[in-house]
């Protein structure tokens, strides 16, 4: 969790009290020392019940203290909860909505000094990108915790993995994908499972290595500004992005990605 101002958030919150995006900000941006944190979740579940992502920060898949494994009960508790957390359709942090209230309150801010690719609108958006990063990312590190290296439980093995296949498949951002990709190749429960996973895992990279690609090309602002938003689900805007720069969306023949990042 962020140690930011909750005011903001909460104002915001009871202006647009139906908000889901609003919601899910003011419940990320809890501070600990100040607000009782479970209850800053309540608006958001009420709001999206079937979204996997709203239930991530529970405090059972998040640790504190002694090293997670050796907490009593570490393994029922934390397959329990993931289980509950897995079976739901859905892994949204309101990525394209937040961007456009944030770009909408970056229209009256003082023009950048340094524009990026050349172009205002982008760096804009680039800005924009940035304070959702930070105010909006969920804490993937309690599944880290709890799902990675593999777990000796078979019970809290088989959840982690339907959580990595969760966020890798439903997840709208390539982060929440990358993420529940390495979960699932830790946790899946055979060598086709796995194959699977790693291959999902490959085409997310090359995405990531042929928009860089793309960037280079001219033109490639105006077709970005065009495109970022019109896909609920970063991968599949990122797709069309590349396609519209005459570049393959899936990997080349033969193509790897660098050591593991």
């Amino acid at each position: 969790m962020r140690k930011i101002a909750a005011k903001p958030s909460s104002r915001a919150l009871q202006l647009a009290p139906q908000s889901r995006a609003l919601a899910w900000v003011y419940a990320l941006t809890c501070d600990f020392e100040q607000d009782h944190c479970a209850q800053r979740f309540q608006p958001l579940r009420r709001l999206a019940p079937d979204n996997a992502a709203a239930w991530l920060p529970e405090p059972a898949i998040i640790p504190t203290g002694a090293p997670a494994r050796l907490l009593p009960g570490f393994a029922a508790q934390r397959a329990r909860i993931i289980e509950q957390i897995a079976a739901k359709p859905r892994f949204d942090t309101y990525r394209i909505a937040l961007i456009h209230r944030l770009l909408a309150a970056l229209h009256g801010a003082p023009a950048s000094l340094v524009l990026l690719q050349g172009s205002a609108a982008f760096t804009r958006w680039f800005m924009a990108t940035t304070f959702y990063t930070a105010w909006a990312t969920p804490p993937f590190q309690g599944v880290a915790l709890a799902c990675e290296p593999r777990p000796a439980d078979t019970r809290l093995r088989q959840a982690c993995y339907r959580l990595g296949e969760t966020m890798a498949l439903r997840g709208d951002t390539l982060m929440a994908n990358l993420i529940g990709s390495s979960v699932a190749i830790a946790n899946a429960p055979d060598a086709g499972a796995r194959k699977a996973a790693q291959a999902r895992r490959r085409e997310l990279l090359w995405l990531n290595d042929a928009l860089q690609q793309a960037g280079k090309q001219p033109g490639f602002t105006a077709r970005f500004l065009a495109l970022w938003d019109r896909d609920p689900r970063e991968a599949d805007a990122v797709r069309a992005i590349i396609a519209a720069a005459g570049l393959p969306t899936t990997p080349r023949p033969g193509w790897q990605p660098p050591a593991r990042r």
